[in-house]
Parts: structure tokens; sequence; C-alpha cells
């Protein structure tokens, strides 16, 4: 955490943790940058006298996974848990303050067969939810290892589980494979990485009889875990040559799609492989009808079909390619009939009904989750709120009790009711992408005062927004602005990695390691009510 604020006329503070904000309700204000344990801990007397909850403000930014049953569609996004009901549209957002989950982001959700919903979480565990009101949730399973990020979620035919979780969200290599009887949990990653040779688990696959497929990036094995063996399948791989993505058709024939790096950003050999438990063969582009380019997701319908959803580089063209068991139909999205606005869409599932779900564009106020019958597309809207961005680094409130909100690509103001985005062409400047660090309101004429990342806007080092107008100002001595302080006089005060500068609207002033006791490395800058500089 880097600062606290509180507005005077309201007693709510803003909590940003990890990437998405959190906001202890009824009434609480300006909390700033992943400080969620000392945050707890400093409301902890509020807490105990008003008994307040945590509302979640988050959006939908990344559909991770979709799951359509007769009468809902399950959606996890990083803002939470949707169930959005296919007749009415009606829908319940599920968030840390009124379900199980301990985090917003969900990445997968699965039924079982006796129709529990289990969902795997980001930094949240796992939990198995009945669909109404009961949550059971598994984390701290061992003091060793709790359940904390969730990936590659199935479910046996019995209903047990298999999944990997990894030790903290940003830890390589050390990911764990567990197995749920519904009883006990037990862990399996050694065996399984001695044959591996490797810690990093690409895929965790069921074939047709449930039997367990892992693989990394260059070997691929079958798990016994009743007779505890696993047993190596040689893939004829070439040289360079890695493992992208396994999956199973109806006649459990395996499918391997390849990747091999050739040069630049986007250059890649694609190739997709099948073995029918005798003989590999490799699937050519006369055969499946089209390009075989970057492979997303590989699964099978209800009725047998084997998909292949491909994942594009830009430019490149979004496809599928199914299989009925003898012949492929290759299919491109931009030839679908009756095509939604927002068309640019990766097929995610297909339902027991035939029907197509595609996951749509990453865009703010645009539906996320289309489903296609063959004739008709039908769009589901998923946001959760309108923030352009779930990388929230600072929030501020105005004169006006305006709540302001600065991050990776987002500049988002909140009056209590609505909600308004400004977009880098409303600040004055064309980046692929921008960042603000930190916001900071001039109590005397109301001015709101932010500061870029540099890397993401060229020579634009803090801007001015007087609420209708953006002033944007370089920084002279080249180096990003953390963070702004405002004196009365309207002095500008800028902190900074090349030390603590001065701006009187005309003329710059630096204090540094050379002419002061301060380091060069000024990460904050506060000024006090004797309007002494900190």
């Amino acid at each position: 955490m880097y600062s606290i604020g509180q507005n005077p006329e309201y007693s709510i503070y803003y909590l940003i943790a990890e990437l998405h904000l959190c906001i202890p309700s009824p009434k609480f204000q300006k909390m700033q940058k992943h400080g969620l344990i000392f945050g707890f801990l400093l409301l902890s007397h509020f807490l105990a006298a008003q008994s307040p909850k945590w509302l979640n403000y988050a959006n939908d930014s990344h559909v991770n996974d979709i799951l359509p049953t007769d009468d809902f569609v399950w959606v996890s996004t990083a803002g939470g848990l949707e169930r959005i009901d296919r007749k009415t549209g009606q829908r319940k957002i599920f968030q840390p303050w009124n379900s199980g989950l301990r985090s917003t982001g969900v990445e997968a959700v699965n039924i079982a067969p006796d129709g529990t919903i289990w969902v795997s979480s980001d930094r949240g565990g796992l939990l198995r939810f009945d669909g109404e009101k009961n949550w059971e949730q598994f984390y701290d399973i061992n003091a060793e290892f709790p359940l904390m990020q969730i990936t590659e979620l199935e479910i046996t035919p019995e209903g047990n589980l298999w999944f990997i979780s990894f030790i903290n969200g940003t830890c390589t290599g050390c990911e764990k494979v567990f197995y749920y009887d519904g009883t006990t949990f037990s862990e399996h990653q050694d065996i399984i990485s001695n044959v591996l040779g490797s810690t990093n688990i690409g895929n965790l696959t069921l074939d047709k009889t449930g039997a367990l497929w892992v693989s990394s990036g260059l070997v691929l094995a079958k798990y016994d875990y009743a007779g505890n063996d696993i047993i190596e399948l040689n893939v004829p791989l070439i040289e360079g040559e890695g493992i992208s993505k396994i999956g199973f058709d109806k006649q459990n024939t395996l499918w391997v799609s390849t990747y091999k790096y050739i040069s630049g950003i986007c250059d890649y050999d694609y190739r997709i492989l099948h073995f029918d438990g005798n003989t590999w063969s490799e699937l050519d582009a006369a055969t499946i009808g089209g390009p075989i380019i970057r492979v997303g997701k590989m699964f099978s319908d209800a009725a047998g079909g084997f998909y292949i959803a491909f994942d594009p580089w830009p430019g490149e063209e979004l496809s599928f390619a199914k299989f009925d068991g003898s012949s492929w139909e290759y299919t491109k999205i931009s030839d679908l009939p009756n095509l939604p606005q927002a068309y640019n869409t990766t097929l995610c599932t297909v339902d027991d009904l035939g029907h197509l779900w595609f996951r749509g564009p990453n865009f703010v106020h645009e539906p996320r989750v289309y489903e296609f019958d063959g004739q008709k597309w039908t769009s589901y809207n998923t946001e959760i709120y309108p923030l352009a961005s779930n990388y929230v680094g600072d929030v501020a409130v105005d004169c006006d009790n305006n709540t302001w909100f600065g991050g990776t690509d987002m500049l988002t103001k909140f009056d209590g009711i609505s909600w308004k985005d400004y977009t880098m062409y409303d600040m004055g400047f064309n980046t692929d992408y921008f960042s603000i660090e930190s916001l900071t309101v001039d109590t005397a004429n109301c001015n709101l005062w932010m500061t870029f990342n540099q890397n993401t806007t060229n020579t634009v080092g803090f801007a001015k927004f007087d609420g209708s107008t953006f002033t944007n100002y370089s920084n002279p001595n080249g180096s990003p602005a953390r963070e702004i302080a405002i004196s009365k006089d309207g002095t500008v005060w800028v902190a900074s990695d090349r030390g603590l500068g001065k701006f009187d609207g005309s003329t710059w002033t630096w204090y540094n390691e050379q002419n002061s006791p301060i380091s060069n490395y000024v990460n904050s800058v506060k000024i006090d009510h004797k309007q002494n500089v900190w």
C-alpha cells in the first residue's frame, strides 16, 4: 500500500487488492495499491463496530470459461462467476461478498454428473456449489500447500476431480497435480513430473475411458492412478517442436497440436497429429479444409463431434474445425450467417443441443458471450461493472464526491450511480495503451492530476484534468513521474526516479542526491496542513 486517504463527508474506503477493487459497505473511502492485509488491519475497529460487508467492483474483461446447461449458462470471468437464465436473461453474479469465493477471479467452471457446479479460482482455491445457495470451499487442505490458483479442472465419469493448483499466482514450476475422490485430496506431482522431466504441466486431460493424460512441452504420458504407474507415449516431434494442446474424439483417438518457433513475435509453424493406439499420423491442411494455425482448445460435444478451436494471431482468420469421426468441416467465423456486429469471437464450447458458444472480444460495454444455433445469434450481457480495466492503480475522490479510478488502459469516474470512461484519445495521446500510476486532487480548484507510466505514453509524464480539458506535461528529466502533490499556491511537486521535482507552471527545480538529503528515487510525495513537503 502506498497511500491512504479519506473523504471527510463519507466514511467509505476503497481498497485495491490484486486486480480488482473492493468497497466495504456501508460507507468507507480511499485506499490505494495492493494493500489487502494492512487494509483489513486498519479497518478492524470499524468492522467490529459497524459489521459492514465488502463489495467488489470489477469488470468481466476476461471470460475464462463458458458452461451451458439446460436452464442456465455459467460464465467464469476475471470479475466473478455469473449465472444467466437462458430464457429470461436474468443474471446472478457471484463475488466474494455473496458467495464462497475468496477472490473475484474465476478460472474454470464445470459440472459433475450429480449436477454439482465446481469452480476453480484465481488465488481463491477450489469450490463446490449446489447452484442455489450452498458453497463448500476447499483452500487450506493442508498447511504446506493451500489450494491457490486452480487450472485444468477435469471431472471423471464417477464425479471425482483432477486439477492443477499453483502455490501462488506467479510461481512457475511449483504447480501440483491433485485428485479428489469426494472425501480425500491426494497429490500426484512427484510421480508425474519424474516421467515428464518437468514440474511444468501444460495439459491435463481425460480420455473417453476416464483415464488421465498429462503433458509438458516435450513429453506426453498416461497416468494409471489405480496402478500408481505412468506410461510415456513417444510423440513424433521434430527438432524444436513442442506440445501445445491434447484432446480425444469419440473413438478415443488422441489428437495433439504442436508448435515450433521460427522467428519474430508471431512466426510459428503448427502441426496437428493423431494417434489411434498404434500409429501416428499428421493432419494436413487439405484434409481439415483450411490453414492449421495456433490451437486454443480441443474438445468433444455430447453427440460425439470433435472440435478444434483455433486461436489466431492478429491478422489471421478466426476459425474452427469439426470432425464427425470420418471427415472434417472447416469453418471461418466470418462465413457464419447473421453475424453479430462484434463478430471477432472464438469458439469455447458446444452444448447438448449442438449450439455453438463463443467467447466475445474484450471490449468495454460489449457482450462477451454469444450462442449460435445454426442461424440465430444470441448475445449475453456479462458486464458486472463498466470499469475499463481490473488493473486499478489508484483511487481518488474529487470535490464533488466523484470517485476516480486510474490504472491500465483506464481513467473512470463514478458519481455513485453512473460510470464514465476516458480514453487515451480523450487525453490527447495515441499509443498502444496507457497506465496511470497515481491520482491527486487539487483541493484549491478541484483539478484532477495523474501520473503515467512513461513507457506507455511516450513523452507524457503527467496530466491535469479541469473537468473538461486535459493538459499534458512532459517530465523534463526523462524519468517516469510516480506521484504528484499540489501545494496551496499551485506549485506541483513530482516524485520521480531522478529525484523530487518542483514545477511552478513555467520553471522546474529538481532535488536529488546532488543538492539535498533525499534519494534520486522518490516514490511518493505528500504535503501536510502546514504546507511541509514529505
